[in-house]
C-alpha cells in the first residue's frame, strides 16, 4: 500500500473541517495541551500527479500567526524547524516522526507522536532499494529506511517530517527538515525503504509560494532602481520604483529555465543627451542593444554586477565590477556545463567562465547583464546584452562556469510582454539594430497580384486577425505556422491562374500525406547569408525534399530541434540553392496530377529555419503542412470536425 499524502483514495474534505494542532505530542480533542489553528488555504504543487508522485508537497496557510514558545523542545513547546539549503544532499542518518500505524496489519493510528532513526541512501551514485518503485526519481526524492527491516514509516505518516541535524558555527546541533514522508510499501519489510520528498530541491518553490510578491523576502515596494551611477552611495543617482513585475510564466526554480523577468518602473527613463559624452561614463544613461532571435554568440563576453567578489565573503560590492569571460559552445553533451549541472539546457542557457575558474560572476550578481561586442556594417561596434546572470556553484570554481539565461531565445517573450498588441518579425539585416522591429497588427499589409514588394503594385489587404499555433516556441520551432485573416477578401483572377497581376489560391495537401522529391521554395529574403538587403522581386529556388524517416542531413545538422514527424528537410547536398533569411513563412510547393491528369500546385510546407543560406550538408527546414492540416481546418472552421483521410 502506498502511503502518499495526496493520493489516499479518500473522499474530498472541506479544509474548514480540519484544524492544525500545535504544542502537543498527542492527537485528539480530549488529550491535554496544545493550541488549534484554523486553515485558511492549502497550496499544492502544480506538477504533482498521482501517477508519478513527484513534487508530493503542499503548503498550509493558517488564519493567524503562530506564537512560538521560549525554549526549543519539550512538552507544550512550539518552535520552528530550520529549512535546508537549496540542492543540498544529506548523508548518514535522519529521524522521521508521525502518528501513523505501527504495523501494516493494524488499523488504528497512534495517539502519541512516534519517531524513529533511519538511514539515508545515496541513490544518485548507485542503485538502491527505492529504484524498485517505478515512480522513484532520485533528483526530487530521498530514499531512506533500513536494510535490516527496522521500524520505519507506515500508513498515515504521509506528510510528516524527515529531519537531520546540522552543526552550526556555535557548535550546537539544529534540526533541519530535509524531507516529507511520501510513499512506500508496507511498514518494516526488509529492503523496502520509504520515499520522501527532497525538500532542498523544492525550497525555491516554497519561497515563491510563500512570498510571491517578494524578491528574496524583500517586498517590491521596498526596492529602488538606481540609474546613472556605478556606486551605491553616489548621490547623483536617479531613483525609480517598481510599478509592475513580469516574471516568465514558465520559470521554475527546479530547472532555472526561462530565468528572466521584466520590470516596469514608475516613470519614463531619460537617456543621456549627446552620444559622444553620454553613452558611457559617470552619470550616463543609455540603452543596451538587444540580440536577434535565436542568435549564437562565441568568443568572449563581459559580465557585470555588485555581487560578492568571492564565495566565502559576506559583503556585496559598493562599486560596479566587471570581468571578461569565455563563452563555451554547448551543442554537445560533452560541454563543461552539462557535466557540472544536471539542470543545464543549452536551448535556453549560455555557459560562460573559465575551465580553471578564477574569474566569473558570483552570489549577488544574478539578474545582471552578460554583454558582447557586435561589429556593424559601418565598422563600428554595438554592445549587445546576450545573457542574464542565472546560477552557478560557488564563485569562479574550476570546472564550474556560470550559467546565463540566453536572451536571444527569450526575445519573443520580452517583446510580446512589452507590446502584446504588436506582431514581431526579425529583419534580414539585423547588424545595425536590436535584431527586431515591431509594427502594430493594424499596420501590417498583405499584398496580392504582384511579384514586387514596391509600393503602388498589386492590391493591399489589411490584417484584421492572425492566429498563432498554440504549441509554437522559438526554442524548438515545432508547429511553426500562423494564419492571417485579411480585409478586403482576396479576389481571384478570372480565367487567369498565372502571370502578371494574377491572383489564384494554391491547393492544400491531404492530411498526413508524405511528399518527397523536387519542390520549389519562394520568397523575398536575402540571396546570400551575408547580404544586407531583402529582394525587391519574388525569387524562387528548386530544391529536393530528403527522406528523413531513417536518417537525413537535417537530423545531423539540427540534432536537438529537428523532428521528422512535423518538419520537412529540403535543399541540396552541396548547398548553393535554398531559402535564406527573410524567406520564413513563405511556401514550399510541389506539383501533382489531379484526377483528370492535369498538374496542380500544392503547398506542402512553410519556410521555417536553417543555418546560413544554402550551406553544404545544412538544408533548410520547413513546417510539414500535411501534419498541420487538422489545425488549419479547425481554425478556419472551428465548428467543423476534420475527419482523418
Amino acid at each position: 500500500m502506498e502511503r502518499t499524502s495526496q493520493n489516499n483514495n479518500q473522499k474530498p474534505v472541506n479544509v474548514s473541517s480540519f484544524k492544525i494542532k500545535c504544542a502537543s505530542t498527542t492527537i485528539g480533542k480530549s488529550s491535554g495541551g496544545g493550541f488549534y489553528y484554523d486553515i485558511e488555504k492549502i497550496i499544492g504543487h502544480d506538477d504533482w500527479a498521482p501517477d508519478h508522485n513527484k513534487h508530493d508537497i503542499a503548503l498550509i496557510r493558517v488564519t493567524k500567526d503562530f506564537v512560538f514558545f521560549e525554549g526549543h523542545f519539550g512538552r507544550e513547546a512550539l518552535w520552528p524547524i530550520c529549512m535546508p539549503k537549496e540542492y543540498t544532499e544529506y548523508v548518514g542518518t535522519a529521524t522521521v516522526a508521525g502518528w501513523g500505524l505501527n504495523a501494516s496489519v493494524t488499523h488504528a493510528t497512534m495517539v502519541r507522536l512516534q519517531a524513529t532513526d533511519i538511514d539515508l541512501f545515496n541513490c544518485r551514485k548507485a542503485k538502491c532499494g527505492c529504484h524498485e518503485y517505478t515512480t522513484f526519481d532520485d533528483i526530487v526524492m530521498i530514499c531512506a529506511g533500513s536494510t535490516r527491516g527496522r521500524a520505519e514509516t507506515c500508513q498515515s505518516d504521509a506528510g510528516g517530517p524527515l529531519m537531520a541535524y546540522n552543526r552550526v558555527a556555535d557548535g550546537k546541533d539544529y534540526a533541519v527538515l530535509i524531507g516529507i514522508v511520501s510513499l512506500g510499501e508496507g511498514c518494516t519489510e526488509s529492503g523496502k525503504p520509504g520515499v520522501y520528498v527532497d525538500l532542498s530541491y523544492h525550497m525555491p518553490w516554497l519561497r515563491a509560494k510563500i512570498s510571491p510578491d517578494e524578491v528574496k523576502n524583500i517586498k517590491l515596494s521596498d526596492i529602488t532602481i538606481k540609474i546613472g551611477v556605478t556606486s551605491f552611495g553616489d548621490s547623483a543617482a536617479k531613483n525609480f520604483y517598481i510599478e509592475k513585475l513580469f516574471v516568465h510564466p514558465e520559470f521554475e526554480y527546479e530547472h532555472y529555465k526561462m530565468d528572466i523577468a521584466l520590470i516596469k518602473v514608475n516613470s519614463t527613463i531619460q537617456y543621456t543627451v549627446g552620444k559622444e559624452t553620454g553613452i558611457l561614463g559617470r552619470a550616463s544613461v543609455w540603452p543596451i542593444c538587444m540580440p536577434g532571435n535565436n542568435t549564437f554568440f562565441e568568443g568572449n563576453a563581459t559580465v557585470a554586477g555588485w555581487g560578492l567578489n568571492q564565495s566565502d565573503s559576506s559583503q556585496a560590492q559598493v562599486k560596479l565590477l566587471a570581468v571578461d569571460i569565455k563563452l563555451f559552445s554547448c551543442f554537445f553533451a560533452s560541454c563543461i556545463c552539462y557535466k557540472a549541472y544536471n539542470v543545464f539546457d543549452d536551448n535556453y542557457m549560455i555557459c560562460a567562465g573559465y575551465e580553471k575558474g578564477k574569474a566569473d560572476a558570483c552570489q549577488g550578481d544574478s539578474g545582471g547583464p552578460l554583454m558582447a561586442n557586435n561589429q556593424r556594417s559601418d565598422g563600428n561596434f554595438n554592445v549587445i546584452q546576450i545573457g542574464i546572470v542565472s546560477y552557478g556553484e560557488g564563485c569562479a570554481e574550476p570546472d564550474k562556469p556560470g550559467i546565463y539565461s540566453d536572451l536571444s531565445m527569450l526575445m519573443p517573450w520580452v517583446l510580446n510582454t512589452i507590446h502584446p498588441e504588436k506582431v514581431y518579425y526579425a529583419e534580414a539585416n539585423n547588424s545595425d539594430k536590436d535584431g527586431f522591429e515591431s509594427i502594430p497588427k493594424e499596420e501590417l499589409i498583405v499584398k496580392s497580384g504582384s511579384l514586387s514588394i514596391r509600393k503602388g503594385t498589386g492590391k493591399d489587404h489589411k490584417v484584421i486577425e492572425y492566429i498563432l499555433h498554440e504549441d509554437f516556441h522559438t526554442d524548438h520551432y515545432a508547429n511553426d505556422i500562423a494564419l492571417i485573416k485579411v480585409n478586403p477578401p482576396f479576389e481571384y483572377s478570372k480565367g487567369q491562374k498565372f502571370g502578371r497581376n494574377s491572383v489564384w489560391p494554391i491547393c492544400m495537401p491531404k492530411q498526413d500525406a508524405y511528399y518527397l522529391g523536387d519542390v520549389t521554395a519562394a520568397g523575398w529574403g536575402l540571396n546570400k547569408s551575408d547580404g544586407t538587403a531583402a529582394m525587391t522581386n519574388l525569387q524562387a529556388a528548386d530544391i529536393n525534399i530528403f527522406d528523413c524517416r531513417e536518417d537525413c542531413y537535417c537530423k545531423s545538422a539540427y540534432t536537438q530541434i529537428f523532428k521528422d514527424d512535423i518538419m520537412l528537410c529540403a535543399g541540396h547536398e552541396q548547398g548553393k540553392i535554398d531559402a535564406c533569411q527573410g524567406d520564413s513563412g513563405g511556401p514550399l510547393m510541389g506539383l501533382k496530377a489531379d484526377s483528370e491528369g492535369e498538374e496542380i500546385v500544392l503547398q506542402v510546407g512553410v519556410v521555417s529555419y536553417g543555418e546560413g543560406c544554402a550551406e553544404a550538408l545544412k538544408p533548410g527546414v520547413y513546417a510539414d503542412l500535411p501534419t498541420l492540416m487538422p489545425w488549419v481546418a479547425q481554425k478556419i472552421q472551428p465548428d467543423t470536425f476534420l475527419l482523418p483521410k
